[in-house]
């Protein structure tokens, strides 16, 4: 009985690595984007002003 719950695990704890790998990407990648469009939205008054 203890081989089928090894193998679950296997077969879960892969997926929730890359799902969790995903959503820190994921998040990253949203935090990039909005610090580049805050950063336009402050440079670009700055350049226009100068």
């Amino acid at each position: 009985m203890t081989s089928p719950t090894k193998y679950q695990q296997k077969k879960i704890f892969p997926f929730s690595n890359s799902l969790l790998k995903a959503t820190i990407l994921s998040l990253a990648i949203a935090m990039v984007e909005i610090c580049h469009s805050i950063w336009l939205k402050l440079t670009i008054p700055i350049v226009l002003l100068n």
